[in-house]
């Protein structure tokens, strides 16, 4: 409302201050101005009658009066011309003193009719968005994020803890910590929160837990908490949330029990205040210092590392008893190798070791992040209770770890530093294998660890009678056998009863070489690789009389002859030491881990989330390629004119349907195309229609028929609104059309000034970064929630920007968004490789015309429909991501869209065809595919 500028003390020359009167519309408040934030008067971007955002502040009392002070804000628009409403002081609303006499306006100013504001909630109050990501700025004018959670600055307090009265407390870095502060607030994400602990003492005995925090300034600090602090913070902290953390007191750091590099530790108690606040992506997940395993022989014992690399091979798991108090403890041993060519073994203690053994499987690359050295028979490595686990990391050194091992990591040899560590999941070099009697020559097996080996063995012999599982509780965190009841079972360790049980392998197999034979046990999750069937199909065998299936599984697993991994140790039965060997893993005589070469893929039917089927003649010649491949399809609207009405959309969907070959099943799913005049009430429908599944979102002019798209952001957000409350997926072009932006850079440029923006206003809309071409496309998505996805063309997977000007320039792989560097096709590699399910298939299969796009101003688009699925399938083949394939083409996206899995199965074969050089584009016209004149390896098979 207004403001002026406070004369400074005597004697402290330059320190001017400014005096604010701030309103809501409803009640005026005086506020201070932190001096950090004068340059927002000086240079004229706060002005009177002006609306601002308050993202950081604190309520103080002076004198006996209330004031705010303002520590960080962003100028949301220059004056308006006229105050909001008709204010009324705060403090008399409130029945106290507001810190400014009687209740006239401040100043002396008159209340003014103001025409109403247009707010996206419709309210007679100044939008006021929250989340910007500068102290200070003023936004550019770009496109303001929306606070939804109606807290001030984005802060939720975990229990209600009451503010303290005093003087303003300013966040401050977690490296700036000591003992001579007294008071500090700091904002930090917790990286890493251990289970409840139980200690007992001389002192007496309670409970604790810890946490890792990590502010933005990378600094980090080990916080504990003690009964009843235990109690009652335990529950409200989350692991990956970001808190403000106060009222704690420092202590010298214990360092033998923690990888946090600071010379400090803290602890809370019931009188701390931590309060939740808003992730606004400043501070990362974690931060490592990595050291490489073939550096791990010249590291000190206990000390405490970060360590990244692949998983070659893991054990079953198992459990040890404690000597101090009996508990039994889960572990996992896992055999860990990086580019150095050395490997180490990992041990994953307690839940972390039983909780999804899955997650070990198809050699992962893994992060660990406070792990212990130990030098026991070399050097191997062991987690601790605030060690942090992150299997397939979004980090550098995880791509180049990945296109390490899938170019010549998975076949190299290795040296193992841990004693028995043999060749890991390659099954190690010929040199380092041992023959079976050398587990009696050398006594191998009664050393206080269990050894390891690997052997080239037969398995002449597996024993399938009795039954070679048992009943186990049904919970995936419990193993445990269970008592069968009249008309049920009973898990002791869970003491829960349940109608059906799982049956688990404990099998018995013999292993035999030159050198004699030994009996091996083979447990579930690698029994199920020898046999190819669960115990729960062999068991179903039996209970229908099908004794002859059942006998040729083991018949067809006898006499394979395979490089194993043993683990031997040994163990007291009967007052007697036996020795037992456990098979731990099967690998091919190659030495690579065994693996049928797939010849073959099974595959729920795919859906394609980003096709361009055209319109007229051209319908007959796209609709039954896309059909012979995929279930669904969403339909791009950026028809001449564009798809912008629900009665449009059926009827293009009429025209889709009547292209269709006989017999065919397939279903178009619909969108609209977003203008400045799309309606909230265009959106309802579009809902309520039950065909429209999408809205497209094209900046005018970024690509082919997108003159009409939107012009200005703020025009469409009652359509955002509306879909984010209908839950309709906005589908973006993410790319700007600015002049002074270089082509290449388009979509990074977008994602900071039109997209972060766009999601951080409106926090429930689903919203699909289309065909992502960038490293930063793909870090923009990892780092968002779960309502934010996005597509990956095969162009884009299969080249860079060389490819169009290899041998001329190349127009058939000309698109928008164009191809890019090769560290961003890298990228997007890396991000299929992970597995995540925020990435599905869009082709972006866009048909032009050969002399379209052969011209002077050649059309941008890429023709993919004729074989989208089996280039996709090449890709995933040539980065060894096949077990990805069915997720990224049939699953991700469906979930996504809240639809079903298709019930319908296609099967690609490895069959090679030549790519004709044209396909008809209706009856005059052809199009020209990509990788016209090429052989493709895939093939989708008939029938």
């Amino acid at each position: 409302m207004d403001f002026k500028q406070v004369q400074p003390n005597h004697g402290q020359p330059g320190q001017v201050r400014y005096r604010l009167i701030v309103s809501d519309g409803t009640h005026y408040q005086q506020a201070m101005l932190a001096t950090q934030l004068n340059v927002l008067i000086n240079e004229g971007q706060i002005t009177e009658h002006g609306l601002i955002c308050l993202e950081e502040f604190i309520c103080n009392e002076v004198q006996g009066r209330k004031i705010v002070i303002i520590l960080r804000c962003h100028v949301v628009s220059p004056s308006l011309g006229y105050r909001v409403g008709d204010p009324v002081e705060y403090g008399k609303a409130a029945g106290g003193n507001g810190g400014m006499q009687g209740g006239q306006p401040a100043y002396g100013q008159q209340p003014q009719q103001a025409p109403a504001l247009n707010t996206m909630a419709g309210a007679s109050v100044p939008y006021k968005p929250a989340g910007s990501s500068s102290a200070g700025s003023s936004n550019g004018g770009a496109y303001p994020p929306y606070n939804a959670g109606g807290a001030a600055g984005g802060y939720r307090a975990l229990s209600g803890p009451v503010v303290r009265a005093g003087p303003p407390q300013s966040i401050i870095p977690i490296n700036d910590l000591n003992p001579y502060i007294n008071r500090w607030v700091i904002k930090a994400r917790v990286t890493s929160k251990t289970d409840i602990k139980r200690w007992s003492n001389a002192k007496g005995e309670g409970t604790l837990f810890s946490v890792d925090l990590l502010d933005e300034f990378d600094g980090e600090i080990r916080a504990t908490f003690f009964k009843e602090a235990c109690e009652k913070f335990y529950p409200l902290l989350e692991q990956g949330h970001v808190y403000t953390f106060s009222g704690g007191k420092l202590k010298p750091a214990q360092r033998q029990y923690s990888s946090i590099r600071n010379n400090y530790e803290t602890t809370f108690d019931t009188n701390s205040e931590i309060m939740e606040v808003m992730d606004d992506h400043k501070i990362q997940s974690a931060v490592y210092s990595f050291k490489k395993i073939g550096e791990l022989e010249e590291t000190p014992p206990n000390a405490t590392i970060d360590v990244i690399g692949v998983v070659k091979a893991f054990s079953p798991l198992s459990t040890i008893t404690t000597k101090k108090d009996g508990r039994e403890v889960e572990k996992r041993e896992l055999t860990l190798c990086d580019d150095t060519g050395t490997e180490v073994r990992l041990t994953v203690w307690g839940e972390r070791a039983s909780k999804q053994p899955e997650q070990w499987e198809n050699h992962p690359i893994v992060a660990f992040k406070g792990v212990k050295v130990s030098d026991y028979n070399g050097r191997s490595l062991g987690t601790m209770p605030g060690s942090q686990v992150t299997v397939s990391p979004d980090l550098p050194e995880a791509l180049h770890l990945h296109n390490w091992w899938h170019s010549a990591g998975a076949t190299a040899a290795s040296t193992s530093i841990s004693s028995g560590g043999g060749g890991g999941g390659g099954g190690g070099g010929f040199a380092d294998r041992k023959v079976l009697s050398q587990i009696k020559e050398e006594q191998l097996g009664f050393g206080e660890k269990p050894d390891y080996m690997d052997v080239k063995a037969t398995l002449t012999y597996i024993k399938s009678d009795p039954d070679p599982w048992y009943r186990s509780c049904t919970s995936p965190d419990c193993k445990r056998k269970v008592t069968e009841q009249l008309n049920s079972y009973f898990c002791e360790k869970c003491q829960r009863e349940m109608p059906e049980c799982a049956y688990r392998y404990i099998l018995t197999v013999s292993g035999t070489d030159h050198s004699g034979s030994v009996y091996l046990s083979c447990f579930d999750e690698h029994a199920n690789i020898l046999l190819g069937k669960s115990a729960e199909e062999l068991n179903s065998f039996k209970a229908s009389d099908m004794q002859a299936r059942y006998d040729a599984t083991f018949q067809e697993a006898t006499f394979g002859t395979h490089i194993l991994r043993l683990r031997v140790k040994a163990e007291q039965v009967n007052d007697e030491q036996r020795v037992k060997s456990v098979f731990l893993q099967k690998f091919s005589a190659s030495g690579v881990l065994a693996a049928m070469v797939t010849n073959e893929l099974t595959i729920i039917k795919p859906d394609d989330f980003h096709h361009h089927f055209r319109d007229g003649d051209a319908l007959k010649s796209v609709v039954p390629l896309v059909a012979s491949r995929f279930r669904r399809a969403i339909a791009m609207p950026n028809l001449k004119p564009p798809i912008t009405t629900v009665t449009q959309a059926v009827a293009y969907r009429e025209r889709i349907l009547a292209s269709l070959p006989a017999g065919a099943i397939f279903t178009p799913l619909m969108t609209l195309y977003l203008t400045d005049r799309t309606t909230a009430d265009e959106i309802y429908a579009a809902r309520a229609s039950g065909i429209v599944y999408a809205v497209k979102l094209y900046p005018a002019g970024a690509t082919t028929n997108s003159d009409s798209g939107v012009t200005d952001m703020q025009a469409i957000r009652p359509a955002l609104k509306a879909m984010a409350e209908v839950g309709m997926p906005l589908l973006v072009h993410s790319e700007v059309t600015d002049a002074d932006v270089d082509v290449f850079h388009r979509e990074a440029a977008f994602i900071v000034r039109i997209l972060q923006p766009l999601v951080d206003e409106n926090p429930d809309l689903k919203v699909v970064m289309e065909h992502i071409t960038t490293s930063e496309g793909v870090d923009f998505v990892m780092a968002c929630g779960s309502n934010v996805a996005a597509t990956i063309t095969p162009q884009h997977l299969m080249y860079n920007r060389n490819a169009i000007f290899q041998g001329g320039l190349q127009p058939h792989v000309y698109c928008l968004p164009v191809l890019k560097h090769e560290r961003h096709r890298q990228a997007l590699l890396g991000a299929i490789a992970s597995g995540s399910s925020k990435f599905f298939l869009g082709t972006d299969s866009a048909p032009h015309p050969q002399t379209a796009k052969e011209s002077t101003s050649g059309c941008a688009g890429c023709f993919s429909a004729f074989a989208g699925l089996e280039l996709y399938a090449e890709v995933f083949e040539s980065i060894g991501a096949l077990d990805k394939f069915e997720a990224f083409t049939s699953k991700n996206g469906a979930a996504f869209y809240g639809l079903a899995d298709n019930t319908e199965k296609l099967t690609l074969q490895r069959k090679a065809w030549r790519v004709p050089m044209t396909y008809p584009l209706g009856q005059d016209t052809v199009v020209v595919p990509l990788r016209a004149g090429q052989e493709m390896a895939w093939s989708v098979k008939q029938g």
